[in-house]
């Protein structure tokens, strides 16, 4: 049985290339954490932090001072670090990249379903849900160093939240997903290149499926204008702020 990896396999090159870089990346992120890793005690953070990227979050409670260093430890190592603004990289981490990323990923689905919507839906789950909502959660720890708290619009902040995870959910699955079950079925049944094929991706259902991410994409654009806002806000507190001062 085949693989299924000619369908997504890196040139020879390409995979040396990435892997000199990933090498390179390892490398930086000790560099930089070797001389706390000289220091005596109170490490057991830090060695978590070069094996698991989520770890990093918790290192950031801990300079927030909201977790003790021994409490977090824990908790990472228990898979339950995850809470607040970061429950929804938890949330996407294990259905977009977990449950979407792992059902396209065996041999036999590599067959029939590989670069089909199925790999555009754990795509945006994954990218946007984890990496998405991750970079948001830091964007968030960095503005609490370049702005009042005092000031931040809150309410402006929950709909944000709320609106980009319910139109990300509303995208996947009212779209997306129903796209990869019908597309893979028809793989199976017809073949692989029907399923790809224009006369199936411009068929009735399919462009109905397509119009069905609609109310996600509202509701998703709703979440990014009101996070805009929330910044522009925070950044400029007009005269409430001046009235304080």
């Amino acid at each position: 049985m085949r693989a299924g990896y000619e369908h997504v396999d890196l040139g020879r090159f390409w995979q040396i290339y990435l892997t000199i870089g990933l090498f390179l990346w390892v490398g930086l992120v000790v560099r930089r954490l070797w001389p706390v890793l000289q220091q005596k005690g109170g490490k057991s953070l830090i060695y978590l932090v070069l094996v698991s990227a989520t770890a990093i979050i918790s290192l950031l409670f801990v300079c927030m001072g909201i977790l003790r260093t021994s409490t977090v430890t824990v908790m990472v190592l228990l898979a339950t670090i995850i809470f607040l603004f970061f429950a929804a990289v938890l949330f996407w981490n294990l259905v977009g990249a977990g449950l979407f990323g792992f059902m396209i990923n065996p041999p036999i689905a590599l067959d029939y379903m590989q670069g089909l919507n199925t790999t555009a839906n754990h795509g945006h789950a994954a990218l946007f849900g984890v990496y998405g909502m991750l970079g948001l959660g830091l964007t968030l720890y960095c503005k609490r160093g370049l702005t009042n708290a005092d000031f931040w619009n809150e309410k402006m902040l929950k709909i944000s939240f709320w609106s980009l995870n319910i139109g990300l959910a509303l995208m996947t699955f009212l779209s997306l997903l129903p796209q990869d079950v019908l597309q893979t079925y028809v793989s199976i049944e017809k073949g692989y290149s029907f399923a790809r094929s224009a006369e199936f991706i411009h068929s009735p259902i399919m462009q109905a499926l397509v119009w069905a991410r609609v109310p996600g994409d509202i509701v998703f654009s709703v979440g990014v204008l009101a996070f805009v806002c929330f910044v522009f806000r925070a950044f400029v507190p007009g005269k409430q702020k001046a009235a304080v001062q």
